[in-house]
């Protein structure tokens, strides 16, 4: 698998993997963090 990582913070993780042209996103339960904290991470 020959992915990059295109964003890490404390919220999300987005990965683009070149091979397939697949872009996945990994998150947290979004229950435990504010809505400021959730629309500054998108």
């Amino acid at each position: 698998m020959n992915c990059m990582l295109l964003h890490k913070d404390g919220l999300i993780e987005l990965n683009y993997d070149v091979a397939t042209d697949i872009l996945t996103a990994k998150w947290p339960d979004m229950m435990n963090f504010t809505t400021a904290e959730i629309r500054f991470a998108f």
